[in-house]
């Protein structure tokens, strides 16, 4: 079961989120792909939280799995810093896309993290914390992948072949995931 964990604005459907799910999908795996809007509204983010919580949960009381990969982007890493700790997903695999490194609770997260786990994100992007990023490199665990020039989306501005090339270059790195 692959679960797909997007961003505020940068949907399912959107580069590195669509194609990393289709490479589940063409791997075998059953995809989860959480739409906030169908679990809107929420006024807060422990709100935000719970209801993602809530439909993971729901979720696999219906359709039970061994096998997990959780797939995340920007706010969704908010959702995935507490799925890892769940015994589900203590051996699942963890893409952590654009992380909100400056958030303590998704930095901890990773720092703590027990699943195998791809870390992308971009110098240029305003969640970027370099110390914090550099501090993730004690983590055996993690697989780290540093974009220089890359903003939030994991593009470069006005580059549309490198950003290609960015998109390519991610996806070799999760089939070594």
């Amino acid at each position: 079961m692959a679960i797909v964990l997007p961003g505020r604005g940068y949907t399912a459907k959107a580069p590195l989120l669509y194609y990393a799910s289709k490479y589940y999908f063409q791997k075998g795996f059953d995809l989860l792909q959480i739409h906030y809007h169908d679990i809107l509204p929420f006024a807060n983010e422990s709100e935000f939280i719970a209801a993602v919580q809530e439909t993971v949960r729901n979720f696999l009381n219906r359709h039970p799995y061994a096998n997990f990969c959780i797939v995340a982007k920007s706010i969704g890493t908010i959702a995935l810093a507490r799925l890892c700790k769940w015994d589900e997903f203590r051996e699942a695999k963890a893409l952590w896309l654009t992380p909100l490194l400056h958030r303590d609770d998704v930095f901890q997260g990773l720092k703590n993290s027990r699943q195998k786990g791809l870390v992308a994100i971009g110098n240029a992007d305003p969640a970027y914390a370099g110390e914090r990023f550099q501090e993730l490199k004690a983590n055996p665990n993690l697989d780290l992948l540093l974009i220089p020039g890359a903003d939030h989306s994991l593009e470069l501005e006005m580059d549309i072949e490198g950003s290609i090339d960015i998109l390519k270059t991610l996806l070799a790195a999760v089939k070594k995931l």
